[in-house]
């Protein structure tokens, strides 16, 4: 699947966007380094903010969901934290509403500050568990320290994906 630190750098920092806003989502295209694929994404900053490693600086994690071209229903899910979190797969925690948490096994890309789902299968249930809600908590605890969290604002976030699979095409 996408796996470029690359791709992720240059959807966080604004490639081509492909399409309107959804409600603050916008569709990104861009290219995957490793895989040579069209892919495109939607994405959303943090609506709150977390230190980086060192403590003197806030930053605003981002959520990514992207999909190569032709592969619309195969999603990946990201998470730009903007600091050091780890060098090994780590749990990540999501939470809507007053629904139990769930709780999903993230793999760490190369820069060991972006987080992204294992498989289709994770991203899938990720967007089952999110849709329809309004605002998720994320929780991660980075390497040697205490659990930091960060919400995003998911209104909008249903038509977003929709547009994005739309977009991407179908298996």
């Amino acid at each position: 699947m996408i796996r470029s630190a690359a791709l992720v750098a240059s959807l966080v920092a604004g490639c081509a966007v492909a399409g309107g806003a959804a409600d603050g989502w916008p569709i990104e295209s861009g290219g995957d380094a490793d895989s040579y694929l069209a892919t495109s994404a939607i994405g959303r900053d943090s609506t709150s903010t977390i230190p980086d490693e060192s403590g003197s600086t806030a930053v605003r994690p981002r959520l990514i969901f992207q999909c190569a071209a032709g592969e619309g229903q195969r999603l990946a899910a990201r998470i730009d934290w903007k600091r050091f979190i780890s060098s090994f797969n780590t749990d990540v925690n999501f939470r809507v509403d007053d629904r139990q948490r769930l709780w999903l096994k993230f793999g760490v890309d190369a820069s060991n500050r972006i987080t992204m789902t294992k498989s289709p299968a994770d991203a899938a249930l990720l967007v089952d568990y999110l849709a329809g809600s309004q605002l998720v908590k994320v929780g991660i605890t980075p390497y040697a320290e205490a659990e930091v969290s960060v919400s995003f604002d998911l209104s909008g976030f249903d038509a977003a994906l929709s547009a994005l699979q739309s977009h991407c095409g179908n298996d």
